[in-house]
């Protein structure tokens, strides 16, 4: 089966909470213990979800287009650094993620690191991204923290996965194969960061409306979107694969609020079907970022990865093929079918 495109792992990486907490066996120990926090991305105006659109309207091309030019303007920085903070919401639980986020200047690649915590009951989940501007490092982690001290001792490698990429290969085989639009995507999702994230979003969603909307008091482009078909019928197939309905994990629209001055994405949301009132007071999932600051000096030290020491893997190949694929598919086109 081809790869599937999917949002980036930093998205889904929310989604953990809802698989840990309706994985068959039953629950989590301690996932009802606490209190829920408070919910900090509760939607206080109760928007409506928009209609469904049939086709796409000049206000779904603004859309698209503030999209392209975000992802665009992060290459421009010479360093971005903020804080994140990601919400999860299934039912009358709340799971909340914090981490931070840091990026060099592209030069032609940027030195990226990534660091994000999510505690789900006993279970923690961690990412840590690091590239020095040439190989991105990535390392996902699970832990129990209920291990009994043998155990603990004895953790199996299935606990911590680490990967590599070699993002020059990645762009050499994207200048070898032709930039087109979908070999383009293709190589911006294995540079990895905030660029990879909103290009994966642009993947999988279409946007039908755009409108200005204040975060933290700072005027923003409010993006909305839903999943395009074809991302769907992908993702149903590989929830039947692990016994498992898709409709159970997946938000209805997204919404990105991009700042007016920076396009910088604030808030990016996921959100469930409108209620019986008609609107949705909170997310599925939210991710935010906080304390943004653009073009301060950061030390090249935090760039360095260092290894655990498990094994990684060198999944350059896999982002090359997929360039691959994407060249010979377009160029496999009917020539009335290419823009």
């Amino acid at each position: 089966m081809q790869k599937l495109p999917s949002l980036t792992w930093l998205v889904l990486f929310g989604l953990i909470a809802l698989f840990l907490a309706q994985r068959p066996g039953g629950r989590l120990q301690g996932a009802d213990d606490a209190a829920p926090p408070k919910a900090p991305f509760e939607d206080q105006n109760g928007a409506e979800a928009p209609a469904d659109s049939a086709a796409a309207s000049p206000e779904a091309e603004r859309a698209m287009e503030l999209l392209r030019m975000s992802r665009d303007s992060l290459f421009g920085h010479q360093s971005v650094r903020a804080n994140l903070r990601e919400f999860v919401a299934l039912g009358e639980r709340r799971f909340e993620a914090e981490g931070s986020y840091i990026a060099g200047p592209y030069k032609p690649l940027a030195p990226l690191r990534l660091e994000y915590k999510v505690r789900v009951g006993n279970t923690v989940g961690t990412l840590l991204e690091v590239c020095d501007g040439q190989i991105l490092h990535t390392q996902r982690t699970l832990e129990r923290l209920d291990r009994q001290p043998a155990a603990a001792a004895d953790q199996s490698a299935a606990d911590v996965t680490v990967t590599r990429r070699d993002i020059r290969k990645i762009l050499e085989a994207l200048s070898q194969h032709g930039a087109t639009p979908e070999t383009i995507l293709q190589a911006e999702l294995g540079i990895g960061g905030l660029p990879a994230l909103l290009t994966s979003i642009e993947r999988a969603m279409v946007f039908r409306s755009v409108r200005e909307e204040p975060v933290a008091g700072r005027r923003c482009h409010l993006l909305e979107g839903t999943w395009k078909p074809e991302f769907v019928e992908e993702l149903r197939q590989h929830f039947e694969f692990l016994g498992r309905s898709v409709q159970a994990y997946l938000p209805e629209l997204v919404r990105i609020h991009l700042d007016a001055e920076t396009l910088f994405p604030m808030r990016i949301s996921y959100w469930p079907s409108a209620g019986e009132d008609g609107a949705s007071k909170l997310p599925l999932l939210a991710l935010e970022f906080t304390d943004v600051r653009l073009n301060e000096p950061v030390s090249p030290l935090l760039f360095d990865f260092v290894a655990s020491g498990v094994d990684e893997a060198d999944i350059t190949e896999q982002f090359i093929e997929a360039i691959k694929g994407a060249a010979a598919a377009r160029a496999a086109e009917p020539a009335g079918n290419t823009p």
